[in-house]
């Protein structure tokens, strides 16, 4: 959003205006029954403990001015979301990834269906005939089910994070093994199903890629841990049960922001 969305006081909130409306306009296309958002905590989770380099690739909230800081616009994304009596957990040193991952689970216990709004591919692994991931870019959106991903990734949802321990991720700093993209980290899973598999059978590879994955293998099975989302968080599951209604679904991000005094 452009930097002119300031407040009377000359704070910036283009960042969490943009959020707002973005939260608002998915729950008017996709209609859930509940929402709740997520949040990444500011403070290392404990996958930085296990790849040093884990993220390092990110902005860090004291390392730059607080007006261009990423976070000093959350207490306006807090209180919006607060007005809108829509539900949002962040935990300390706990992802947002962990927190979706185990919300989904408890849900689809329960017998619901889950949609995540997320443009975080990782959430692939999770995929399953009760779980899609709705990924949105300008104008464009896909809903990941089972099929898609397979289309998409030539893989299982079930794969996806031993395809990415081999690929690694740019995005979250994660080197996989250099040589290894996306077709051959697929073709290997296909014949040999999942990582293990594919280490107890290098002496069916050919020598360059039999070198290259025991090269690596430490890296790759640390990057599996890492990947990995987690579902099986203590959470709060009463926030699962859906209200009467949505009374914010029509609603726009600048009549949340004009009613709790942040825009005219």
């Amino acid at each position: 959003m452009p930097r002119t969305f300031i407040t009377s006081e000359g704070q910036l909130v283009h960042g969490a205006y943009g959020f707002i409306a973005s939260v608002l306009k998915h729950i008017r296309q996709l209609r859930p029954a509940q929402a709740i958002v997520c949040f990444d905590s500011q403070t290392q989770s404990d996958r930085s403990d296990i790849v040093a380099t884990y993220k390092s690739n990110r902005v860090k909230a004291f390392e730059i001015d607080s007006v261009d800081n990423p976070f000093s616009q959350m207490k306006f994304v807090r209180a919006s979301l607060d007005h809108l009596r829509l539900p949002w957990i962040e935990k300390p040193s706990v992802e947002a990834d962990d927190l979706i991952g185990s919300y989904a689970s408890v849900a689809v216990k329960r017998g619901m269906s889950v949609i995540i709004a997320s443009c975080d591919q990782d959430f692939m692994q999770l995929v399953t005939e009760d779980i899609s991931v709705f990924i949105k870019w300008g104008d464009r959106e896909t809903t990941y089910t089972p099929e898609k991903v397979k289309e998409k990734f030539d893989i299982a949802p079930s794969q996806f994070v031993d395809f990415r321990a081999l690929t690694g991720d740019t995005s979250d700093n994660i080197n996989g093994v250099p040589g290894i993209g996306p077709k051959t980290a697929a073709s290997l899973l296909r014949c040999y199903t999942n990582l293990e598999n594919i280490y107890q059978n290098l002496g069916n590879l050919k020598p360059a890629l039999l070198k290259k994955l025991e090269d690596y293998r430490h890296t790759v099975f640390l990057n599996k841990r890492i990947i990995e989302i987690h579902t099986d968080l203590l959470i709060d599951d009463s926030l699962i049960t859906p209200p009467a209604k949505f009374p914010y679904a029509e609603m726009s991000a600048k009549q949340v922001f004009a009613n709790i005094g942040l825009l005219a």
